[in-house]
């Protein structure tokens, strides 16, 4: 199943297209519901699956497939689209460029707005839809919110299919995958590390050669100082990965106590290391 179609422009902005597989090795657990479901972790999400089930990934989507192709979830995240958009625009939009046929909304519900950032609330709206995929009718449950603010939206969609005949034996099992999804990469979904901020005119084209004198001077300075105190008044610690090389300027809140260290930001399963003073 297929509720984004990856590298489709969306609001003037183009999903990533490369994926990233997830890891094979999952923790076999029971929710709360009964079901016996294999925890995967990617590279951005975490979600728990049915053995057996296909997932893949990119920076702005999760997608998960049943065996039989056509029982699935889906889960898109879109930030920085332009222009205005509400929850059922979103929700069309995905439905008419999809591989879907005569898409039909059975029931639509308008939820209560839910708090976001900086006090601007998401509109989310609920659906019960029905369509034709793969020569096969089939039933979805969607869930779509959206903010809007300052001539630009963000939106999430999360949504669940399965063949018509199959839909109330198996309905509970894929909300059951929806509840278990997680953002593990806050720092990279949905392209945000790629965002170019704004520079003005550098300091060393004003000042010139007098310039770089200057700040040489003062990192000879600097290295004197302990890297302890440095980093304790800046509130984070200097790490890296040890397979890489990568520094990280990680704050201190993000320490976890329960493996007595900082989480590589790119694979949570594995920890960072101190910089050596200077690095």
């Amino acid at each position: 199943m297929s509720w984004v179609k990856i590298g489709m422009s969306m609001g003037g902005l183009l999903l990533l297209v490369l994926f990233s597989g997830y890891s094979n090795s999952g923790l076999s657990a029971t929710n709360g519901k009964g079901y016996q479901l294999q925890q995967h972790q990617g590279r951005y999400f975490r979600v728990a699956v049915p053995n057996g089930w296909q997932i893949r990934e990119n920076a702005s989507a999760v997608e998960v497939g049943a065996p039989d192709g056509k029982t699935g979830y889906s889960f898109v995240l879109l930030m920085g689209g332009f222009g205005r958009m509400t929850p059922q625009a979103f929700l069309n939009m995905q439905l008419q460029n999809g591989p879907y046929q005569n898409p039909r909304v059975l029931k639509l519900t308008v939820l209560p707005n839910q708090p976001g950032p900086m006090g601007i609330p998401w509109q989310v709206i609920e659906a019960d839809l029905r369509f034709g995929y793969q020569g096969t009718q089939v039933d979805a449950h969607a869930v779509c919110a959206v903010i809007q603010g300052a001539g630009q939206y963000s939106a999430v969609l999360r949504a669940y299919q399965a063949p018509t005949g199959n839909w109330k034996s198996v309905r509970g099992l894929l909300a059951a995958v929806d509840e278990s999804l997680r953002i593990t990469n806050p720092y990279q979904v949905a392209g945000v590390d790629k965002i170019q901020l704004p520079k003005g005119t550098s300091h060393d084209e004003i000042y010139g050669s007098y310039n770089q004198g200057y700040n040489q001077r003062q990192a000879q300075s600097a290295d004197r100082l302990s890297k302890q105190q440095h980093e304790a008044t800046m509130g984070y610690e200097r790490m890296k990965d040890p397979n890489t090389g990568r520094f990280y300027d990680m704050p201190m809140s993000r320490y976890d106590p329960s493996v007595g260290g900082y989480r590589n930001p790119n694979d949570p399963t594995q920890l960072l290391v101190p910089a050596a003073p200077g690095e």
